[in-house]
């Protein structure tokens, strides 16, 4: 349900969505994600790096974002997981900033290996820009965007700024 959450909110802004490559494998969804995105295959380095040049070759120099999921995965238990690399290393490498959505709910509305959407608010809090600083590191500027999802799920209101 993310994604077209997402597609929603970026509007008609140019893009490109990082995806893994165990999407492209659904017969329907499958057809879309190979046409339309980046795979990436992460149990497969060398595939993995492809990827990632990629992506590199298509966004540089160009007005397009790179749409990514940095948890690269799923969860029913509404935490915030750890972030995969490659966060920090494309927002410097295209010298982009980070903008986060979070959407708290997902897990709720369309939990993994189901097959109905269920009925619960649609939630997407999008945060201020991130850019990596000029001595951050890429593991330092990654902790702090995942800094501010954890501290948005720590909010115990459900009011959201």
């Amino acid at each position: 349900i993310d994604i077209p959450i997402v597609a929603a909110l970026i509007g008609s802004r140019k893009h490109i969505w990082l995806v893994l490559e165990y999407y492209a494998n659904f017969p329907v969804l499958g057809f879309f994600v190979r046409r339309m995105n980046v795979t990436v295959d992460r149990g497969n380095t060398e595939k993995s790096a492809r990827s990632i040049v990629k992506v590199l070759r298509l966004l540089k120099d160009q007005d397009r974002d790179l749409i990514i999921f940095p948890e690269a995965a799923r969860f029913i238990d509404g935490e915030i997981h750890k972030f995969m690399p490659g966060l920090a290393m494309f927002s410097k490498k295209l010298d982009r900033p980070v903008v986060p959505i979070y959407m708290p709910n997902n897990y709720k509305i369309y939990p993994p290996g189901s097959f109905w959407i269920h009925n619960h608010p649609v939630i997407a809090v999008i945060g201020q820009p991130f850019t990596c600083g000029e001595n951050e590191s890429e593991e330092e500027f990654t902790n702090r965007v995942h800094g501010w999802f954890v501290a948005l799920s720590e909010n115990k209101t459900g009011q959201f700024r």
